[in-house]
């Protein structure tokens, strides 16, 4: 009896990106250059690769920062106004993360990275957890709600990579 082997593909686990701009700016009001500031600041943290998923999400008043920091991650821009408006539509985006995606045989998403210190995201947090992903909470100090901070698998402080004059 003949068996022949077929090469399997290798595993390359990937990451979903929620980025909440204007948290991470720490200001209601953000230029372009900010923007892409802050994404390739994510991506040296990170190491994020291609394959990687991102949204970015802010304000209408910042859509030109937000669409190029989303183009620096190679991901989806959103903008939604009103209260938490950005946060809600996050939100929405990560609750819709397809089951598919999660369980990729050849791809599948592993950690979620939420760029907010917001404590509207502690109840999306423990979801997420819920459905076997690992969740990384990136923020500033002043910015970061304890809820969120309890609720995450893990923390990153942005205090520790650059000045916050910096991120404005």
């Amino acid at each position: 009896m003949n068996i022949t082997h077929t090469p399997q593909k290798p595993i390359t686990t990937r990451r979903f990106c929620a980025i909440d701009l204007e948290n991470l700016a720490l200001q209601p009001a953000v230029s372009p250059g900010a923007g892409r500031h802050i994404a390739y600041l994510l991506q040296d943290i990170f190491h994020l690769k291609p394959e990687d998923l991102a949204v970015v999400a802010g304000g209408p008043h910042n859509a030109f920062a937000i669409d190029a920091a989303s183009k620096v991650l190679r991901g989806q821009s959103i903008w939604r106004g009103g209260h938490n408006g950005a946060d809600l539509a996050l939100i929405e985006a990560l609750d819709r993360i397809p089951s598919p995606t999660i369980s990729s045989p050849t791809k599948p998403v592993n950690e979620v990275i939420i760029g907010s210190g917001d404590g509207i995201f502690t109840s999306v947090v423990n979801r997420l957890q819920n459905r076997g992903l690992v969740v990384t909470c990136v923020a500033y100090s002043r910015a970061l709600h304890p809820a969120l901070a309890l609720a995450a698998n893990r923390v990153i402080r942005l205090d520790q990579f650059t000045p916050i004059q910096q991120a404005a």
